[in-house]
């Protein structure tokens, strides 16, 4: 699917599976959050589609645990791959982008 097509299901919905956090939500982020890191203009014509990602990560328990050393960014592939399938040299977008607003807060 198309990632408008993604949008179009969220709808007004708080979360995919309606007033609650579901599984969904959780494949849904970690999909949508590659697509981001490759391309964020990708998202600039979807901004219902990016405020969900923000309030994925915005979730208290979901926060700490990305800012915290148990959080594994990488690998976004398997070890084959020629991108994305590192774990200790990647670099961490997302951690670096939380941290960064967590400090001007």
């Amino acid at each position: 699917p198309r990632l408008a097509d993604f949008e179009k299901a969220l709808g007004e919905r708080r979360w995919f599976g309606g007033d609650r956090l579901c599984a969904a939500d959780f494949l849904l982020y970690h999909l949508l959050e590659a697509h981001l890191m490759f391309d964020a203009a990708l998202f600039d014509a979807l901004p219902t589609l990016l405020a969900w990602i923000h309030r994925f990560e915005a979730e208290p328990t979901i926060r700490r645990y990305i800012l915290s050393d148990r959080y594994i960014h990488w690998p976004l592939n398997n070890t084959i791959a020629r991108w994305g399938s590192c774990r200790d040299e990647c670099p961490t977008p997302l951690r670096e982008r939380l941290e960064a607003e967590q400090a001007t807060q």
